[in-house]
């Protein structure tokens, strides 16, 4: 497993604050949130020996209603906040919380006390609809936030390396919604990773006036896609977040058949872990 610190839990996070009690409930979130992408990410792989071998997570909850970053998501991550080592990989972050996600989605949070199992229907095995999940669902936002921290992320101002890995959908066409769209394309594993970014989140694909013939990869049911929240939906890990983390930084990530979904929430990265290619 890869370490990954919340260096600030407990201490000036502002859970106590935006929380109440439900703090200790949401520290839990996102300690379970952590060891999720610990888990899927086997191992950094870091060789700059500059910052420690570890991430170093700040999160902070506190009131983000007139922050335009956070609008439709109830979080977000300053890619200025990012560190990036001398191999283009993140080593640290700050991830700010809503307190309410009332203001910019439909909120209020929703603090699971127990794993939901009853979905009345889902896109895949890590996307689902549970009408016991009342409210926008916390611990599928610090997911989110967090894949964002790990480098999901649009490459600017930093110099995270998935920006080596990112070409125009079609750098001729002057159309301000096609400009906004880069690919990541890596076919040098047997699962082959095909992905479209719009900024730091996935391109969902909806855009009908978009040319028919754009080659272009739509993921609207994926953890790290820009589709805006809504809510009594649960979203984890998929393989494809993994494989992009994986081929942009030279993470070790775990068997994508060992990924938890929503039916195996269970981590169970035991078996051999996906090759990663050679370090960044």
């Amino acid at each position: 497993m890869s370490q990954i610190n919340w260096i600030n839990r407990g201490s000036n996070d502002g859970f106590d604050e935006s929380y109440g009690s439900k703090a200790t409930i949401a520290r839990q979130l996102v300690d379970l949130a952590i060891n999720n992408w610990s888990s899927v990410i086997q191992d950094f792989n870091y060789s700059d020996s500059t910052h420690p071998n570890e991430y170093q997570l700040t999160i902070i909850a506190e009131n983000l209603g007139s922050d335009p970053r956070s609008q439709g998501f109830g979080g977000y991550v300053n890619p200025a906040s990012i560190e990036v080592d001398v191999n283009g990989k993140p080593f640290a972050a700050i991830i700010k919380m809503d307190d309410d996600a009332a203001d910019s989605v439909e909120g209020p949070w929703f603090f699971a006390h127990e794993w939901i199992n009853n979905f009345s229907s889902r896109e895949n095995d890590y996307y689902g609809y549970s009408s016991e999940i009342i409210g926008i669902d916390f611990y599928t936002v610090i997911h989110h936030e967090l894949g964002h921290a790990l480098g999901f992320s649009f490459p600017f101002p930093t110099a995270l390396a998935i920006g080596q890995h990112l070409t125009p959908v079609d750098s001729d066409n002057p159309n301000p919604a096609i400009v906004a769209l880069q690919n990541f394309v890596e076919v040098s594993h047997e699962n082959s990773t095909r992905a479209t970014f719009n900024g730091g989140h996935l391109w969902p694909g909806y855009n009908p006036t978009l040319p028919s013939n754009l080659v272009a990869y739509p993921q609207p049911f994926d953890l790290m896609s820009g589709t805006p929240l809504t809510t009594s939906i649960r979203q984890m890990i998929s393989p494809l977040d993994a494989q992009i983390l994986r081929d942009a930084y030279g993470y070790t990530i775990c068997n994508l058949n060992d990924i938890p979904t929503l039916d195996k929430p269970e981590i169970n990265c035991t078996t051999q872990p996906e090759p990663s290619p050679q370090s960044l």
